[in-house]
């Protein structure tokens, strides 16, 4: 069996490619393999995030959630997910993510933890968490876009398009055929830019910044789980 996720360096850029085409669905060994190289990259490095097949990534594999939730592991199964977009959130390095066609749910959330997304024209975000009955998703996505939009994803069920992300001014859009190159390339200069005035100067989307979030994100977690329990 194929790995699911794809790790190839290029000097100090860690590419970690989704590699459960056409959708890249979510399940327990994916959510794992990304934790723990987002938990591997170094200060000074750049993880890169990208996705094979028709969409980056439309969320949690639905029926291995739904075979946990019938063996009374459905809080098991959120916490375990949940870690690895908190791990996007904790990288010592910098991060990259290149979207491309849907990123639903946790798709969303691992575009969100990026410090820098490109994203495909044909891209679009959705939040489909409460539909489901997962309260969580809002401290993460809240970094990408406006509160409004955000409540509007979550409470009304609204996509997002890459071309309203680029009004918003939230990431670079670029057509399809272009998202790889460019992704690299700016990956790669994040790479070569000095990482004590990075690290000195990025109060923006630094480490405590990224703390915050990773700290509401994990309180939503706490919510979801409690309640998935009670049930």
């Amino acid at each position: 069996m194929s790995d699911p996720l794809e790790v190839r360096r290029h000097g100090r850029v860690v590419e970690a490619q989704l590699a459960r085409p056409p959708a890249n669905a979510l399940h327990r060994e994916l959510y794992a393999a990304l934790r723990q190289t987002a938990e591997l990259v170094e200060e000074g490095e750049v993880l890169l995030v990208t996705g094979q097949g028709r969409h980056f990534c439309t969320g949690q594999d639905l029926n291995e959630y739904a075979a946990a939730a019938a063996a009374g592991r459905a809080a098991d199964e959120v916490r375990h997910g949940a870690a690895a977009i908190t791990a996007l959130l904790r990288c010592r390095g910098l991060v990259v993510v290149a979207a491309h066609g849907a990123a639903i749910g946790g798709g969303a959330l691992i575009v969100a933890a990026a410090d820098v997304a490109i994203l495909a024209e044909s891209a679009w975000l959705s939040l489909p968490e409460l539909t489901v009955g997962f309260p969580l998703g809002y401290a993460v996505a809240a970094r990408l876009l406006p509160a409004p939009t955000v409540r509007r994803m979550m409470l009304a069920g609204e996509r997002v398009t890459a071309g309203q992300v680029d009004r918003l001014g939230a990431a670079r859009v670029v057509p399809a055929d272009q998202l790889q190159v460019t992704a690299a390339d700016v990956a790669e200069r994040m790479a070569s830019l000095d990482t004590g005035v990075v690290y000195a100067g990025r109060p923006g989307w630094g480490p405590r910044e990224r703390a915050r979030a990773a700290a509401a994100y994990q309180a939503e977690v706490d919510t979801t789980a409690a309640l998935l329990a009670a049930r």
